[in-house]
């Protein structure tokens, strides 16, 4: 009974998350479609260093951050502990929040141009490090 109470409960949840999500992106200037996504159950190993390399270069995610030491942003062990899910990390690198990094003196540029796939697995391997 408990199992199912839990299921509905996040039925409804998800349901009224996306209408509120779909009422928000309806009155976005920027039209980017932020997914609400409450856990990270992939199911899918994280991606290694190997696999995201090419695409923090490509993307120059490498010039402002690395791994583990603070540069112009902060690094990609820092941000894993905030515990962002991987699309609240998509979010940020399209919208970023300079108010979340308060220490550091440049905002970071928002990189809208980040394919959503791409974002999504940098953000994973971001999350793995944690």
């Amino acid at each position: 009974m408990n199992n199912i109470i839990v299921l509905v409960s996040t039925i409804v949840l998800f349901g009224i998350q996306n209408f509120k999500s779909d009422i928000t992106a309806s009155f976005d200037k920027t039209n980017i479609d932020f997914p609400i996504v409450t856990n990270q159950t992939s199911g899918q190993p994280a991606p290694s260093f190997k696999d995201v390399e090419p695409l923090l270069q490509k993307y120059t995610c490498i010039v402002c951050h690395t791994e583990a030491k603070k540069l112009i942003g902060p690094s990609y062990k820092d941000i894993a502990k905030r515990n962002y899910t991987d699309a609240r990390i998509l979010q940020l690198i399209y919208k970023p929040e300079p108010s979340n990094w308060p220490d550091y003196p440049a905002p970071m540029v928002p990189m809208t141009n980040v394919k959503k796939v791409d974002g999504l697995k940098i953000a994973a391997w971001i999350n793995s490090l944690n």
